[in-house]
């Protein structure tokens, strides 16, 4: 269903919200309102700044609302497992590409030209289920950067 307005799909979202068991405040409605007005995946500290947040939740009932939309599986984690957190909206049938910077941990959507049909199908083939919403993942250093500080550990498969 499509919303005319953000304020409808806040809506719609804090009904979902509701069914997962979450009370419905201001908090949580600034949160997903934030998620709402994003192209990109979100870190903490960058909700923290947003005009709807700031002074007016507890930076640590963020963290915790956080932590339980992504358990309800409402938002869900991308990027980096040892870097800061970047959250993003859990739209289904909203598939997505990341450049993940393994440098700086920065998160940039990509969206590359590939046979999105001819990819669904040959997923639906092998694995046996309808694919719902997919998300994929490039990990390197940004070219531009100096990759003197690269953590990535690559491992080979063929060790001879």
């Amino acid at each position: 269903m499509v919303s005319a307005t953000i304020e409808d799909r806040v809506k719609e979202l804090i009904v979902v919200c509701r069914q997962s068991g979450l009370r419905r405040t201001e908090c949580l409605r600034a949160i997903l309102r934030c998620f709402l007005n994003e192209t990109a995946p979100v870190s903490v500290q960058h909700l923290l700044k947003r005009d709807e947040l700031k002074g007016r939740c507890d930076p640590a009932t963020v963290y915790r609302l956080l932590s339980r939309l992504e358990v309800r599986g409402i938002i869900r984690r991308v990027g980096l497992p040892r870097r800061a957190a970047h959250f993003v909206l859990n739209e289904k049938k909203d598939s997505r590409m990341y450049a993940v910077n393994t440098n700086t941990g920065a998160i940039t959507v990509v969206t590359p030209k590939f046979d999105e049909a001819a990819v669904l199908a040959q997923v639906k083939a092998e694995v046996g289920f309808e694919v719902a919403y997919f998300e994929i993942q490039f990990y390197g250093p940004n070219s531009e950067e100096a990759v003197t500080d690269d953590k990535t550990v690559y491992i080979d498969e063929d060790p001879a």
